[in-house]
């Protein structure tokens, strides 16, 4: 079994510029499908960019379980204590502003 597709996100992307007060946020909520491929087992995979809160996670898990109603879907959160904060994944601030993952490469 593969996991769903993510789409683009939609935004306006910016550069992180932690001095200009545009940060990564330490914590990122997102939405994670589970595989059940073999009995006993359990596989995750991300279906979703990470969000700043977790309002924007539910939202985004409401759309793919009304897209793929057969698929088991939750909403995970993430933490990091590095300062600044950067993820290995596009994050989408409260705002919609899209911080590419490309920045922390």
């Amino acid at each position: 079994m593969k996991c769903s597709v993510t789409p683009e996100l939609p935004g306006l992307e910016r550069p992180a510029d932690v001095a200009g007060g545009l940060a990564a946020p330490a914590d990122v909520y997102y939405v994670v499908q589970t595989l059940g491929g073999i009995i006993g087992e359990r596989q995750h995979c991300v279906s979703s960019s990470l969000y700043e809160t977790p309002g924007q996670a539910h939202a985004q898990l409401t759309r793919l379980v009304t897209a793929n109603p057969d698929h088991v879907y939750s909403v995970w959160k993430g933490s990091t204590y590095i300062e600044p904060a950067r993820w290995a994944y596009d994050v989408m601030l409260s705002d919609g502003t899209v911080l590419r993952s490309k920045q922390y490469a």
